[in-house]
């Protein structure tokens, strides 16, 4: 199966393990944002069936069956990429005022960025 990685935040990845990263995000795209009632039995014309197809609804119904799921919103799992990206970007060592032009935010927004990383980095010693 596809290995989820950082760039998706939480609950993405025990769906994408079910039905797919692709078919994840898909979902997230279409119907992201919102919850979303998952019956024991999927109904052919429900927009939850509409958004991933039948059979991706299916194997979510095995799983989630009288569940409600908190979907993450496209624009969520576009700005942990992003996030993520500028992360990799100030590791590589390019420069702040760089990393803001090539992501089109603010010198402030990659310090904030940079300052937040560093402290999840620097173990604490106490």
């Amino acid at each position: 199966m596809e290995s989820v990685n950082q760039n998706y935040p939480i609950g993405f990845e025990r769906i994408a393990d079910i039905i797919g990263i692709e078919s994840t995000e898909m979902m997230c795209a279409r119907l992201g944002g919102s919850s979303i009632y998952i019956p024991q039995i999927p109904n052919p014309n429900s927009r939850f069936v509409l958004a991933i197809g039948h059979a991706n609804a299916a194997k979510l119904c095995n799983v989630f069956a009288c569940k409600i799921l908190h979907l993450p919103s496209r624009n969520s799992i576009t700005r942990l990429a992003r996030k993520n990206e500028i992360i990799n970007d100030i590791k590589k060592g390019i420069s702040v005022p760089e990393i803001a032009v090539k992501n089109g935010i603010t010198v402030q927004h990659v310090r904030l960025i940079k300052r937040k990383e560093t402290k999840n980095i620097i173990p604490s010693v106490f």
